[in-house]
């Protein structure tokens, strides 16, 4: 569900900047840690504990399908966004901010 959020948002910036005059020529790329999620956004087989997200679930896969957004699988070690929805140890906290720009 939240990788379909983070969709939405992407493609929303994505008609902003394309309005503002700044068209994108690619796909937007979306990083995640959740391995499960990357896996049914790539395969159009529902499983019997996925059947509650079907809506999102197919707005997803045909999204992944048409190009306008790609997903890439990073460890969660990686995960910089984590320094804005985590408590994060000080020194793993200091390199992503400074990976943001923020320190």
């Amino acid at each position: 569900m939240a990788l379909t959020c983070a969709s939405q948002h992407a493609i929303w910036l994505c008609r902003f900047f394309s309005a503002a005059g700044f068209p994108q020529n690619s796909p937007s790329q979306i990083l995640l840690d959740n391995q499960s999620a990357l896996d049914l956004a790539y395969n159009p087989e529902f499983h019997d504990h996925s059947k509650h997200i079907d809506m999102r679930h197919h707005w997803i896969c045909n999204t992944v399908a048409a190009d306008i957004v790609t997903l890439e699988w990073i460890p969660t070690s990686e995960m910089v966004a984590d320094t804005l929805t985590k408590s994060l140890p000080h020194p793993l906290f200091q390199k992503f901010a400074e990976s943001m720009g923020m320190a």
